[in-house]
């Protein structure tokens, strides 16, 4: 029983022991260092196995930034969660090539910060990375970049050029909130989920292209995009959840394509100026009956289409039915014809004008010749 025990102890032991030098070994194998300018220190740990390096922490005043090459051979992989947040000085920064992951709160409130080129072989973009970057004018984002994180561009309220390159699938939670000065916005194809408050607040956004890719449009989405006047929601979208233009107050007309089957409760609440609501497909169904609180819209559909009847109340609007085109040229009205014996449509003398003036030359003719023979 003993020699057992003793067997136990020390099978134990050697474990302990070869569980500690692997801990040892793997911790020898995460090496760290600095990076160090006129102006700045910036430290990094490796990563990928001692092949690439993260970013974990600056500190510096420079105003120009060069990340753009290799530190002892590896590249600039990760910038880690937090690594220039609020930095004041830092108004342009250059990234490696080879930057993939760009960390949460990364650039948060680098309100100095003017011009950042993210890499096409970027990945991923953080939660909040740029919020509150309120001097940053345009950015694009690469297609690797699958989804764009909650606010990582809120409050750019300097944000007037937004390029989002095909390959995006997800704008994500308040991604583009605030982002007051933002006019106009296409979406490519790959996009099929617009996120809760995704672009609320772009008060000044006029120019709006869903792309034909979207499936969902979510809560409160285009909430307070007050100079939004008409808007195609294209056929590929199913689903528009509460409130998803809400506060829209010079929105005039919103066109739904023929996919559309639900509507959340309050989807065009607060559009004052709403008129038209036109719908290419069937009724969806809606969430709480109610679509809008402005009742002088009038709700436009395609004869045929289902859930609709012409000159009743759909959701306590007015329905107009349209039978394909709504103003449809009128058709031409022929010249009327031309009188008989006339020519291209003059009036012209009739047969018996002629038979007329033929009766009054002969009386003339014989009453000359009746003098002359007297």
């Amino acid at each position: 029983m003993a020699k057992n025990k003793v067997m136990a102890l020390t099978i134990s032991f050697l474990m302990l022991f070869a569980f500690g030098a692997v801990l040892i070994g793997g911790a020898e194998n995460v090496s760290a260092g600095t990076i160090s300018g006129t102006d700045y220190t910036i430290d990094y740990i490796d990563i990928d196995g001692g092949t690439a390096i993260r970013l974990t922490n600056y500190l510096g005043s420079a105003v120009i930034l060069d990340l753009s090459s290799d530190v002892d051979g590896k590249p600039i992989k990760e910038l880690g969660n937090g690594l220039f947040q609020g930095n004041d000085y830092l108004t342009e920064i250059i990234l490696h090539p080879d930057l993939e992951k760009i960390g949460d709160n990364a650039f948060a409130a680098c309100v100095s910060l003017e011009e950042v080129v993210l890499p096409n072989g970027l990945t991923h973009i953080g939660t909040s990375a740029f919020d509150g970057c309120s001097s940053l004018t345009a950015i694009e984002i690469p297609g690797g970049v699958e989804k764009i994180g909650e606010g990582a561009f809120r409050n750019c309220g300097a944000l007037t050029d937004i390029t989002i390159q095909d390959g995006v699938e997800e704008i994500g939670v308040a991604a583009f909130r605030n982002c007051a000065a933002l006019e106009t916005i296409a979406l490519p194809d790959s996009v099929t989920d617009i996120r809760l408050n995704a672009f609320a607040g772009c008060a000044q956004l006029s120019d709006l292209d869903l792309g034909e890719g979207v499936v969902n449009i979510r809560s409160n989405a285009f909430e307070g995009c007050v100079a939004l006047v008409e808007v195609t929601i294209p056929d590929s979208v199913q689903n528009i959840e509460n409130k998803a233009f809400d506060g829209c107050t010079a929105l005039e007309t919103i066109k739904f394509g023929t996919g559309v089957t639900t509507l959340g409760q309050n989807v065009l609440i607060g559009c004052t100026s709403l008129e038209f609501i036109d719908f290419d497909g069937d009724a969806p169904t809606v969430l709480n009956d109610v679509v809008t609180d402005n009742l002088d819209a009038v709700v436009r559909y395609y004869a045929g289409a289902t859930g609709f009847t012409d000159g009743e109340k759909w959701m306590g609007l007015t329905t107009q039915a349209m039978g394909g085109d709504p103003d449809p040229d009128p058709e031409p009205v022929p010249d009327p014809e031309p009188p008989a014996g006339s020519d291209d449509g003059d009036q012209g003398i009739g047969m018996d004008m002629y038979v007329y003036a033929a009766v009054v030359i002969a009386i003339l003719v014989g009453i000359v010749l009746y003098f002359r023979r007297s």
